[in-house]
């Protein structure tokens, strides 16, 4: 069942004050190829622009989640055996770009689309590549041998996941995959304006995405045996970063995939996600970067998360931080990777080094840990 299915609420000048540094991209005019298979009745779409390998689908739907112990709660300490990644970083990149669709949940309207049975998600995937890391982005390069782990990115509201293109990449040449989807309702990237009211379904986006990545019979085939069997890590910002502590902290949406969660400038949604309760003993270790000087979402809310939060957790604060820039255009983008890479390095794959770095990390570059336990 749709969740949200409301009118627009949003927090007070958070889309005016952040129109100005914003890229405006709508989809426009690509043919899609699609493919959809009959083995469960109901299943993933996987579909392609024009030139992009197409997907094969399985029919599995967003819960079928294949090797996934669900009732098994995730670990808050690091792993006690290390899972080996190729040498590097940094890593040259590929990208490739698909669209999925999820037939078991709808959509809400928007502008000029009605209501649908169905969610559309485009994905964005930046992987690693052979070659020199300062070399130019390749669309569809062939991956390097691997496996990596698989990070997802979670954008923020009334955006794209491209305009989030220099964090990503930066995430992605630490080794990892890093999958950014763009949301049904949030993202700029389809027509109608953009509403906050879907914020608690895209959780549940993120997890099919989670189920697209990890299902060989739906991942990209230049990424099949390239990602890691390992626990999924995910980053996010702004409401995004409500995504990302969600789907790890939230009883309405846990996915016991995720090992770890990065929510920058982040909240608990306020009146945007009155479900579930926060945040419960079986999430997974938690990261929370903020800037201090954030008018669009207070800092405060990020102590809060780290207040209410009962397992593996940081607290790191960005010194006169506004909300936008440390992440992605501003100085601080670079410490904010290298943490971000050294806590999932840490706890999901139980890297000793990078657990012993994650003080200096925290206490580097224009950042400034303020609590951890």
């Amino acid at each position: 069942m749709m969740t949200g299915m409301g009118a627009t609420a949003s927090r007070p000048g958070r889309q005016a004050r952040r129109s100005s540094r914003r890229r405006r991209r709508l989809l426009v005019g690509s043919v899609l190829v699609a493919l959809v298979a009959v083995a469960a009745g109901v299943g993933v779409v996987v579909a392609r622009d024009p030139g992009t390998p197409t997907v094969a689908a399985d029919g599995t739907g967003r819960r079928v989640r294949p090797g996934s112990p669900v009732t098994t709660p995730a670990s808050t300490a690091p792993p006690t055996t290390t899972t080996t990644v190729p040498p590097g970083p940094p890593f040259a990149l590929g990208v490739t770009r698909l669209t999925v669709e999820d037939s078991t949940r709808g959509t809400m309207a928007r502008g000029p689309t009605p209501a649908l049975r169905t969610r559309t998600i485009p994905l964005t995937i930046y992987y690693p590549v052979t070659g020199r890391a300062d070399t130019p982005v390749v669309e569809n390069a062939p991956a390097a041998p691997g496996p990596f782990p698989l990070m997802i990115f979670a954008h923020g509201y009334s955006i794209t996941a491209a305009d989030y293109e220099p964090l990503i990449r930066d995430l992605a040449a630490g080794g990892w995959v890093v999958a950014a989807p763009d949301f049904p309702i949030a993202s700029l990237v389809f027509p109608g304006p953009a509403s906050q009211a879907d914020l608690p379904n895209q959780p549940g986006d993120v997890s099919f995405v989670i189920d697209v990545m990890t299902n060989p019979a739906t991942v990209p085939p230049l990424l099949q045996g390239r990602i890691a069997p390992v626990k999924v890590a995910i980053a996010g910002h702004s409401d995004g970063g409500v995504t990302a502590a969600a789907v790890t902290g939230n009883s309405c949406c846990i996915d016991p995939r995720i090992g770890a969660a990065a929510s920058y400038a982040g909240d608990q949604g306020g009146s945007l996600f009155r479900i579930g309760q926060w945040f419960q003993p079986s999430a997974p270790p938690q990261l929370f970067i903020h800037g201090t000087a954030d008018r669009d979402v207070p800092y405060s809310y990020s102590e809060k998360l780290y207040a209410d939060t009962v397992v593996t957790r940081m607290l790191v604060s960005i010194p006169g931080g506004v909300h936008w820039d440390p992440f992605v255009s501003g100085p601080e983008r670079a410490a904010v990777v290298r943490l971000t890479h050294d806590f999932f390095r840490a706890y999901i794959l139980g890297d000793p080094a990078a657990a012993a770095r994650l003080t200096t990390d925290a206490n580097d570059g224009g950042l400034r840990l303020e609590r951890s336990q």
